[in-house]
């Protein structure tokens, strides 16, 4: 029998407030990406055994859909979260200097 307190209640609330910040921040935060990675293994765990059970076609089709979308979005997610960011700073950098050469044109 599974009991909830208040403190499971608290440490809820406190992941979902948490979750929610790191929706509407900028950028890719570690929880969104761990709540990403769960929500894709959880989705691969269901449909890996319904095409043993179904053998259907389009099951297998939507499993590689769903594995390959997994596999972009942490291709995507790799350079921004770089220890040492060298993505942005060569963005940040690219950026300066065209407004640097704006600048010299005008």
């Amino acid at each position: 029998m599974v009991v909830f307190n208040f403190t499971t209640f608290a440490i809820m609330a406190s992941i979902a407030a948490s979750l929610w910040d790191s929706i509407i921040t900028p950028g890719p935060t570690p929880i969104l990406v761990r709540a990403m990675n769960i929500s894709f293994a959880a989705l691969l765990a269901l449909l890996i055994p319904l095409i043993f059970f179904t053998k259907n076609i389009h099951v297998f089709f939507l499993t590689i859909l769903a594995a390959g979308l997994w596999i972009a979005m942490q291709w995507y997610v790799l350079p921004l979260n770089m220890p040492d960011n060298r993505f942005l700073t060569e963005l940040e950098n690219a950026k300066q200097q065209t407004i640097q050469d704006t600048k010299k044109e005008e």
